[in-house]
């Protein structure tokens, strides 16, 4: 409850119309912000973190906007006077819209990383059902396909297990 008062109060505060004075200095500060953020933290998820060069990305893309404690920080700051108002609106916009873009980044990351991938064949194996007198069918061998199917088993009750995915009945099995 407290976040969201917090996030409704930084709402309530922002300078919007900063957007129509200032957007290209908004739009080159928020780019700055979130250029500069992701090529660290891909630096750091590959150097530090043993990362692969997409899970340094995934990371980069994550992290890559300012957070909620910049609104603290910045509200500190100008009321020490360390900056103008004029400042410490830019700063909060600035801060705004790169939570803003963050979606989008992320769509765009797995939109660049998505690999299409090779349709596998279903081995003869796998396409005969054994049809003896299961009681249950379990279509989908995701987690809670496989929770169930455990579930079944331990009570010794038969079932038939439905699944596209080679890789997840081979796993299965």
């Amino acid at each position: 409850l407290l976040l969201g008062l917090f996030f409704i109060s930084v709402g309530m505060g922002a300078n919007l119309s900063l957007l129509l004075e200032m957007p290209l200095v908004l739009l080159g500060l928020t780019l700055l912000l979130v250029a500069v953020k992701l090529v660290l933290l891909i630096a750091v998820g590959r150097l530090a973190g043993g990362l692969n060069s997409a899970s340094a990305l995934r990371l980069g893309m994550v992290l890559a906007a300012g957070g909620e404690f910049a609104f603290v920080v910045f509200k500190l700051g100008k009321d020490q006077g360390l900056f103008d108002t004029q400042t410490y609106d830019l700063l909060l916009m600035t801060i705004t819209l790169s939570m803003a873009i963050t979606p989008l980044l992320m769509l765009g990351c797995a939109r660049a990383l998505k690999r299409p991938q090779p349709a596998r064949e279903v081995p003869e194996q796998y396409k005969a059902i054994d049809a003896g007198t299961p009681r249950v069918v379990i279509v989908g061998m995701g987690r809670m396909g496989q929770i169930v199917a455990r579930i079944l088993r331990a009570q010794k009750i038969p079932f038939i297990a439905l699944e596209t995915s080679v890789d997840a009945i081979e796993m299965t099995r």
